[in-house]
């Protein structure tokens, strides 16, 4: 059975940010930490919003979202702070990185190479890093045309994915 989320509806403040797709499935935990099914508001990312406008095929948006999925696999985002308990050395701090993590790795730089410049750093900030088109495109160009960058990009992108 699958439960309404209650206390999760967005406010007024939140619903200027963009637009919220309701009845979306996902899993949340009682007091008991026993998972369940219910259904939440979920926001729209920049992908899906460009899927419902037709800006994009499905295509486009499934080669987007794997280059998403790779990013995240291969812990690519932005440096956190460091816990105040731990000790800074000075150099270079070695990373241990998983299998998959290195394979991931490989796939971003393939596809970023693949769809050359500036799509690859399109796709690398408003893919990957999930920033706005206006965030990347600030000091580089018009949002119109950031807007074109992204839309080749995902078009090459779904040719070197063959899909």
């Amino acid at each position: 059975m699958i439960d309404e989320v209650q206390d999760n509806a967005p406010n007024l403040e939140r619903l200027r940010h963009g637009p919220i797709e309701r009845h979306v499935e996902v899993v949340v935990y009682d007091h008991d930490n026993r998972p369940s099914r219910a259904v939440a508001p979920k926001a729209l990312g920049l992908v899906e919003r460009m899927a419902q406008r037709g800006a994009i095929s499905d295509e486009m948006a499934a080669a987007a979202e794997r280059f998403r999925s790779d990013f995240h696999t291969s812990a690519l985002e932005a440096l956190r702070a460091a816990q105040m308990h731990e000790r800074i050395t000075s150099g270079l701090l070695q990373q241990d990185i998983s299998y998959r993590a290195l394979r991931a790795r490989r796939r971003i730089l393939e596809a970023v190479e693949a769809v050359g410049h500036p799509g690859g750093s399109c796709l690398w900030e408003c893919i990957g890093l999930e920033k706005t088109l206006k965030e990347w495109s600030q000091f580089k160009m018009t949002p119109e045309s950031a807007s074109g960058v992204l839309i080749g990009a995902l078009g090459t992108l779904k040719v070197h994915y063959r899909l």
